[in-house]
């Protein structure tokens, strides 16, 4: 009894349901990080090697790497590429993934090339691109492009297939063009899994852009990597795994909160 009344002389309330479970998500998740450093420290300490480095100096390392203007150069030099392929992957996919959607005729025609572009591993591609047109900035921005065309189209497509055809075919029966449909019924139907094809297209093209670094081209951060690994410097590199990571969170997370606002605002379907 004289905890509740302490409770309600500060003014405190008993959380909501919603409230409760949210807490409750972002203690889990706090008990996991946790436990993964205190399980990383502990093992690396265990188990010391020349690419072994515990939890506590991993943490100086990264604190040392955030103040060097070497990062800066890296990130900027990294999502370039990345911001470039992924505008041009952006701009052409969806337009290709909401004609794929509508015309039949034109879907069976790219549909073959289309599913080679998705089952056929990017490792196998990059070296064709190389070849072709240099380790250029050209060559990372088409690999970067490739990494996220075809996933964007895929969801694209996918938006327009999963419509009510009822919708569509009582708005024609009432007189609607063909313009009307596209603003009323499909592009409202087909923006929730659109917007969904381009935040997955966006980690695509984040993993293209370290993949390219990492496999044939040693610039920006994956120039870093390669070269802390070739040193030995195991707190350095896991440092830059850490901003690699770091990044991909942040993006991914603007990339949610914009795709959430963009599909709360639908017009009605009328």
């Amino acid at each position: 009894m004289k905890s509740l009344r302490i409770w309600h002389e500060r003014g405190w309330k008993k959380p909501t349901p919603a409230q409760a479970d949210r807490l409750w998500k972002r203690s889990m998740q706090l008990l996991f990080f946790i436990v993964f450093f205190i399980v990383w420290e502990l093992f690396a300490r265990l188990n010391p090697g020349l690419l072994m480095a515990p939890f506590s100096r991993t943490v100086t390392a990264w604190l040392e790497l955030i103040v060097s203007p070497e990062l800066y150069d890296a990130l900027w030099t990294s999502n370039q590429a990345m911001l470039i392929g992924f505008a041009l992957a952006t701009i052409t996919a969806i337009p290709l993934g909401l004609l794929l959607g509508r015309l039949e005729r034109i879907e069976r025609f790219v549909d073959p090339y289309l599913n080679v572009l998705i089952v056929t591993p990017m490792s196998a591609i990059i070296p064709l691109i190389i070849i072709s047109i240099g380790i250029g900035l050209a060559a990372r921005v088409l690999v970067v492009y490739v990494f996220a065309f075809p996933i964007i189209v895929v969801n694209t497509r996918t938006g327009l297939k999963n419509l009510e055809p009822t919708l569509i075919e009582m708005a024609q029966a009432f007189g609607a063009s063909e313009l009307q449909l596209w603003k009323k019924i499909l592009l409202p139907g087909a923006t929730p899994a659109m917007m969904a094809g381009v935040r997955l297209g966006l980690g695509r093209a984040l993993s293209g852009m370290v993949v390219v670094e990492l496999l044939l081209v040693a610039v920006g951060l994956g120039r870093m990597l390669l070269s802390a690994m070739g040193f030995f410097q195991p707190a350095r590199m896991y440092a830059i795994i850490v901003v690699i990571i770091i990044e991909v969170v942040l993006v991914m997370s603007i990339a949610r909160r914009i795709e959430a606002r963009l599909i709360s605002w639908k017009p009605r379907l009328a």
